[in-house]
């Protein structure tokens, strides 16, 4: 991929509402002491030819933390699910609150 070169992308809807989901993490993780470490998103956002800001407006440093805390509570939850029921299943339906590293590992 050149990385010179955004990538465009055009979504409507609903599937449209997952970049507000990336656009505050990715504005969280760049904070001088993020609440949740998201090099992909930061990643994604620079990468994506989407009007983030025009679309969405400036991004909000509550919402941002806000959303930030709740993937990495949401992620918390899973991994402790996990550590109990190591042959689990977790589906995620899209919901924005995987965790950066897109996936959930059991320890063993």
């Amino acid at each position: 991929m050149d990385h010179g070169k955004k990538q465009a992308v055009t979504l409507t809807g609903v599937p449209e509402t997952l970049l507000w989901n990336l656009y505050h993490r990715a504005f969280a993780a760049r904070q001088p002491a993020p609440v949740l470490q998201d090099p992909k998103a930061v990643e994604l956002v620079g990468t994506v030819g989407y009007p983030f800001a025009e679309t969405f407006g400036p991004a909000s440093p509550f919402l941002a933390q806000g959303q930030a805390l709740r993937v990495r509570t949401f992620d918390s939850v899973v991994r402790d699910f996990l550590a109990e029921h190591p042959a689990g299943t977790v589906v995620a339906l899209g919901e924005g609150l995987r965790p950066s590293s897109g996936a959930w590992t059991t320890a063993g």
